[in-house]
């Protein structure tokens, strides 16, 4: 009660103070009022007094004259010349005082006061004469004198009416003005009052921010006492200031040895004595803050014991009624730095743990291919003998074992290979429905022992596309393998359809088969998962079929899943991005559709071509292919031989190969197109071993009219000419391509082992690995030509493993092992052929 009496008290006060105010400046305002009346009226009193004066003057001047004209002794005349003079003085005074300075502006009142000066001023020297001139003159100047009593007369009533206006005026003035003031102070005391209670509820938030203030401060305490890190405040001087119970702890100083000790003698350790020293002196000195504010900072400290341990430090400064101080948050870290070695030692461990275990896989899968080729090999051999039933049953039996053995192996060396990251794509064009039929003609036998139809179902959008042919239809035969398994007298459906705008590509397994359960539809990706199902007597599989196609949708940047219900089939799905074929000459299934048909145009003899590749035995191949369809060929072995060429005559045609050394082809057809050479406007074709999607729009870009992907065959070469040149070629397609002379196969087997052992020397040296990439690239296109594609796509792997392995760890392990794979193709293809 007695709080909210002190509540309203003050309020009051202030209450009645301002109505005083307001009240006294009312009646000071009224007085001052009366007072400026007063004065006024009292001015214009004086002034009109005066106006009246020279009125009494003039009559005065009158009376004497009219004395004068009957005493003709000189004291008259006397009179008469004084009175003149006072009455001259007062129309002068009249004429030139500031009072009546607003009279004067009223026209007729100037004009009268002008015509009273002229008549005086004609009397003058009547006044200043002799005095019987004087005496002669007085009738006239009695006659003058009176006809100014009405002028006179005049200039007083109109300086009483213009005095009376301009004292209503003034005193209107002075009453708005007073009024304004009155305004004004009434607002500046309701500011006032304003002030005074906002002041007074700033005191009043004040002192609850105090409390809370306190409240905080409280609570503070008690968080910093009860802390688990340790809290220390030290002075300018480098003496402890605070400390909470958590720094005692973790020092093992009692806070009264604390307080006022030099914190450097505490808890530095020796050998940052002078770094601590040094960082302080600079930064009182300069202000520079090294580990001020810049968050968690490991450091080493030490406790009473003399023990050095690790700590996690956080400092920053505060301003106080002391000047600047430091606050530090230190936190002793010795067993999480332990704790942390242990997980780094485990997770080494089990990192090499499995580095070991997928180096073994790869080994064993590896080197048990190689005897498993062998058997096979001698199996098929065998089954060419004379044998009796029984004993062709018992090679079937075996062949189909090893085949089953064959396919694990290859499995588990992929997911290998994919968990090391060596997974390498290979993109080329093809087509998605040729791919589907391919799948279903390869798993014909499977479906048909489960009593299974496998249909084809496609968009009409589809066309060429550009993908990794060979990685995606072994997805779509994982696939349709383990729809097989489980589909018993039913159907399989292979489907494949883009999306609207743009370049995925969504392909379907859907089968009628037992279903998988929803909780089991998360799991069937994974590694090694076989379903408990009713056929899981009769399915074999070690369940790496969906992993593997998984990893590889994956790879190849897509998405895979699954819809299904038990007893209803599965739906197995995947989208991968796969662009159209547009921008490539469908230089490996034939010309395009826009193109020029075959035995359209005239024959391709006396077509001169200028081929422009590096490797002579390409070279030799694609002059062979040419001449053997009537072509003239000039060769070029780079880019710089090639734009000389070109500068000097006009061909019908320019195989542009991509790696070159001096002058790549890209560089080089820019240049044949920039100039106004005769080439600038022939067709140049495009030869490289491996094209992406991005770099083929970057041949496109360099003036590049299309691309053929090696190995050059004879057919795409042909459909090329017919195409791009509008000839035709006069030779039977018999669907079988010249086989390489023994000479160039000799040559390029001799080249081959010539750049493996350059590579191996590349690798065992530390060279740069960009020589590496140039070899490889070199020999995949001997591997193409050659027909060796299994060594031309290892080949290929190797070049492209340099750039995606630049810079890694474990790179030139990881390259040297791809170069080992490719040199054993080599000699077992090379010891085939």
């Amino acid at each position: 009660m007695h709080r909210d009496k002190r509540r309203f008290f003050v309020p009051t006060i202030v209450l009645a103070v301002i109505g005083a105010c307001v009240v006294g400046i009312w009646f000071l305002s009224a007085d001052a009022r009366r007072e400026i009346d007063a004065l006024a009226t009292a001015n214009a009193d004086s002034t009109q007094w005066s106006i009246a004066q020279t009125e009494v003057e003039l009559l005065t001047l009158e009376t004497a004259v009219l004395t004068a004209m009957h005493d003709n002794s000189q004291a008259a005349l006397r009179e008469v010349r004084r009175r003149f003079d006072v009455f001259y003085s007062r129309i002068r005074v009249l004429q030139r005082s500031q009072q009546l300075e607003r009279v004067r502006e009223e026209p007729e009142v100037a004009e009268t006061l002008e015509h009273a000066i002229m008549v005086l001023d004609n009397a003058l020297p009547l006044i200043d004469g002799p005095d019987a001139e004087l005496r002669a003159g007085l009738d006239d100047l009695e006659e003058q004198i009176a006809d100014l009593r009405n002028d006179l007369r005049f200039v007083t009533l109109e300086s009483v009416r213009v005095f009376a206006r301009l004292a209503g005026q003034q005193r209107e003035r002075v009453a708005n003005a007073l009024l304004d003031l009155a305004v004004l102070i009434v607002v500046l005391i309701l500011v006032l009052s304003t002030t005074v209670f906002a002041l007074v509820w700033s005191l009043r938030l004040g002192q609850r921010r105090t409390a809370e203030i306190a409240l905080a401060q409280s609570r503070q305490r008690t968080i910093v006492g009860t802390s688990i890190d340790g809290v220390l405040v030290v002075g300018r001087d480098g003496r402890v200031l605070d400390c909470n119970p958590a720094a005692e702890r973790i020092f093992g100083y009692a806070r009264e040895e604390a307080l006022g000790a030099r914190m450097a003698d505490l808890i530095i350790p020796d050998h940052l004595q002078q770094a601590h020293r040094a960082a302080m002196d600079e930064h009182l000195s300069t202000g520079r803050r090294r580990i001020l504010g810049k968050g968690l900072v490991q450091l080493e400290a030490k406790d009473k014991s003399g023990r050095i341990f690790p700590v996690e430090l956080s400092i920053d400064t505060a301003e106080s009624t002391e000047g600047e101080i430091f606050v530090s948050f230190i936190r002793d870290i010795s067993d999480r730095q332990h704790a942390e070695r242990e997980l780094v030692e485990a997770r080494d461990k089990a990192l090499a743990g499995e580095e070991a275990k997928a180096e073994f896989l790869a080994v064993m899968s590896h080197e048990m291919r190689t005897p498993l080729g062998g058997i096979l090999g001698g199996l098929e051999l065998l089954s060419g003998t004379d044998l009796t039933g029984r004993q062709k049953g018992f090679v079937d039996m075996m062949s189909r074992s090893g085949q089953l053995l064959l396919h694990h192996v290859n499995s588990v060396l992929d997911i290998s290979r994919d968990d090391a990251g060596k997974t390498v794509l290979r993109p080329e064009l093809f087509d998605p429905v040729e791919l589907l039929m391919d799948v279903v003609n390869s798993q014909a036998v499977e479906a048909e022992a489960k009593g299974n139809r496998l249909l084809v179902s496609t968009g009409d959008d589809l066309g060429p596309v550009i993908g990794d042919r060979t990685r995606l239809m072994q997805v779509i035969v994982n696939l349709v393998a383990n729809a097989i398994k489980f589909t018993r007298d039913g159907q399989i459906t292979l489907s494949a359809m883009r999306d609207p705008g743009g370049t995925d590509v969504e392909f379907r397994v859907a089968d009628t088969g037992i279903g998988i359960a929803a909780e089991d539809q998360a799991r069937v990706f994974d590694d090694f998962v076989t379903l408990d199902t009713r056929y899981a007597r009769e399915v074999e599989g070690t369940g790496l079929g969906l992993g593997i196609a998984r990893r590889l949708v994956m790879a190849m940047g897509g998405e895979i899943g699954v819809v299904s219900q038990p007893g209803s089939g599965s739906e197995f799905w995947f989208r991968v991005p796969l662009p159209t074929g547009d921008a490539i000459a469908l230089d490996q299934d034939g010309a395009a559709s826009d193109g020029p048909k075959a035995g359209s145009g005239p024959s391709t003899s006396g077509l001169t071509v200028l081929i422009v590749e590096d490797n002579e035995i390409n070279r030799a191949v694609a002059v062979e292919m040419l001449t053997g369809i009537g072509c003239e060929t000039v060769q070029a072995s780079d880019g710089a031989e090639a734009q000389r060429l070109a500068g000097q005559r006009g061909f019908d045609l320019i195989l542009m190969d991509i790696s070159m050394p001096r002058i790549d082809g890209i560089s080089a057809t820019r240049q044949i197109r920039e100039t106004s050479g005769p080439n600038s406007l022939t067709p140049i074709i495009a030869l490289t071993a491996h094209a992406l999607p991005k770099d083929i729009e970057r041949f496109h870009q360099a003036g590049m009219t299309g691309v053929l992907i090696k190995p050059l065959t004879r057919k795409s070469l042909v459909d090329s000419v017919e195409q791009h040149c509008s000839r035709r070629v006069d030779i039977p397609d018999t669907g079988v391509e010249p086989a390489l002379s023994a000479e160039l196969a000799q040559r390029a087997a001799s080249e081959i082992a010539e750049h493996l052992s350059h590579m191996e020397t590349v690798i065992g040296e530390g060279r740069a690995f960009h020589e590496l990439a140039d070899r490889a690239h070199m020999a995949a296109g001997l591997a193409a030509v050659s027909g060796l594609a299994a060594l031309q796509e290892a080949f290929v792997t190797l070049e492209l493993a340099v750039a995606e392995l630049e810079g890694e760890e474990g790179e030139a392990d990881a390259l040297a092992e791809l170069l080992a794979e490719a040199r054993d193709l080599f000699r077992r293809e090379g010891q085939a052929g």
